[in-house]
Formats: C-alpha cells, structure tokens, sequence
C-alpha cells in the first residue's frame, strides 16, 4: 500500500474555525502544490464556512491567487465568511483562470453590489463553474450599487456553465429579475 501524504487528501472541511491568517496562508500553500518537490494537491472538497475571513484581506487575497492556479478542488466552500466586496473580487479573479471548480458557495457573505459585479467579471470567463450560491449577499438593487447587470453578462457569456444558482434573499427588484430573465433567454 501507499504511503499517506497530505496529498492524497480529497476532502477537508475546517468549517466554524478560527483558521485566521496562518491558516488561510498555508492552505493557499497547499493548493498551490506546496513546497517545490512536493507533491501535487489532490484535494477536491474544501469547506471553510463560518471562519470570519472578511477581515483577512492579505490572505483571502493569497488564498485566491492560489485557487486560480489549482486544478484538483471541484468543491469550495465560503460561505457565512463576512467576505467584503475586495474578497468577491479576488474570487472572482481566480474564477477567471481556474475552470476546474464546479461547485462554489458564497452564501451568508457581505459582498454587496460592488463586490457582485467584481466577482461576475470572473464569472463571464469562466468555463466550468456549474454550482453557485449567491444567497443572503445584498446584490440586487434595493442596496446599491447592483451587481445584477453584471450577473446577467456573466449568465449570458457563451462560456457560462452553471447549472444551479441561487440568489435567494438578496433584495432583488422586479426590474432585476427582469434583467436575469432576459439574459437566460
């Protein structure tokens, strides 16, 4: 039988911890494949719900720059972080460059309108994203700025995949769900 490494490691889940900075750094350094000789990560399953990360904007940032890189983790779970409109950005740069996630969740979060639009930007490029949960984030238009004009980009790019969405309370207007109507036709 093989040796277990930490690379053979498919699920994790860290969920209601304080992982804080050093935590957050070192599972970025994992993602990316850790120290030069080691062996690749093969995590596919990562929970880290309910760790108040909002706050850790270096390392969230880190983090993300990692995630774009990886091309085991199918699963990823951020939700109930308080992640600000800067954290759904750099998730949403990662999504520009990494098609291999296909389950995302950033449900319970503070992202905001700002934070929605920056995130789509990734999303419009994004290729293999099937699952996301957007639930309980403030994007629609009863709190400016919206993110749905760019959600709706992002719905209507010829790269999106997804399967499942879900924009539960999220203060959505008519006029909002008019224009995620008109995208998905």
């Amino acid at each position: 039988a093989a040796a277990y490494t930490a690379s053979n490691l498919a699920e994790l889940d860290l969920s209601q911890n304080n992982i804080g900075d050093v935590g957050l750094r070192l599972l970025a350094s994992f993602l990316a494949g850790g120290a030069t000789g080691s062996s690749p990560c093969a995590l596919e399953v990562l929970a880290l719900r309910g760790n108040r990360l909002g706050a850790r904007r270096a390392a969230v940032a880190e983090f993300c720059d990692a995630l774009a890189g990886n091309s085991s983790l199918r699963h990823l779970d951020l939700s109930a972080n308080a992640l600000s409109h800067d954290a759904a950005a750099a998730v949403g740069d990662a999504m520009r460059y990494n098609s291999f996630l296909t389950s995302l969740d950033l449900s319970w979060n503070q992202i905001g309108g700002r934070g929605g639009a920056a995130l789509c930007l990734g999303l419009a490029a994004n290729a293999g994203l099937q699952y996301l949960d957007l639930s309980w984030n403030a994007l629609g238009s009863a709190g400016p700025p919206s993110a749905v004009p760019s959600l709706a980009a992002a719905l209507a790019a010829p790269s999106s995949a997804l399967l499942h969405l879900d924009l539960s309370w999220n203060q959505l207007s008519s006029a909002d769900c008019a224009a995620l109507g008109r995208a998905l036709l």
